[in-house]
């Protein structure tokens, strides 16, 4: 999982990466590097690192973390407005950090990546370096798609990659439906305490 964080001083325009090609991400991508106008970061987490944290933590958890030490990193360059997609409940969202940043503005919307530049601009370098990481990391069975379930290759390369003594190497994050399912996992059902856990893909 990448997070991207992207800062302007101005309003810009960059779409939703999900609505661009490959080769307009990329060189959207390479125009936010190469501006002198706007600073960003990326935050990659390793599968393994989600797996495990997910023993004890949901993935908006995870996600509410990152976020936070993202704007840490950030916070020197004297941001007011932070603009973020939307992770969990936006009323908790935005009660978690505007206890940690009283001094922000935060604007949160579902699928703010399509609505404000400077988000779309941070789901570009996401996106893109997401898939560079990807491309780069060393494993014999390359051909894995786009590393998402709705894609007929990724699915593919599961069955292909599957190991009935160990599962699957650790670019897999182990807790993922798809993969649960895959494994025979199911959740226990333990009367004495019940949990609330809201999920996205």
């Amino acid at each position: 999982m990448v997070f991207g964080a992207v800062v302007s001083s101005e309003v810009i325009k960059y779409k939703d990466s999900k609505l661009l090609t490959p080769s307009q991400r990329e060189t959207s991508f390479k125009a936010i590097q190469e501006n002198n106008n706007l600073s960003h970061i990326y935050f990659a987490l390793h599968p393994s690192y989600i797996t495990t944290e997910m023993q004890n933590k949901s993935l908006n958890e995870i996600s509410y973390i990152a976020q936070i030490n993202i704007i840490k990193c950030l916070e020197h360059l004297k941001i007011r407005n932070v603009y973020l997609d939307i992770v969990g409940p936006i009323s908790t969202h935005q009660k978690r950090l505007k206890t940690i940043f009283p001094n922000l503005n935060f604007i949160i919307e579902e699928k703010a990546d399509s609505k404000y530049g400077i988000v779309g601009a941070a789901s570009i370098l996401a996106k893109v370096t997401r898939d560079k990481l990807l491309i780069n990391w060393k494993f014999k069975d390359n051909n894995y798609g786009s590393g998402y379930p709705s894609d007929p290759e990724t699915i593919k390369w599961l069955d292909r990659n599957f190991n009935p003594l160990f599962g699957y190497s650790d670019i897999v994050r182990f807790k993922w439906s798809t993969i649960e399912r895959r494994l025979g996992i199911r959740k226990s059902k333990n009367v004495s305490s019940l949990g609330f856990y809201a999920d996205f893909d």
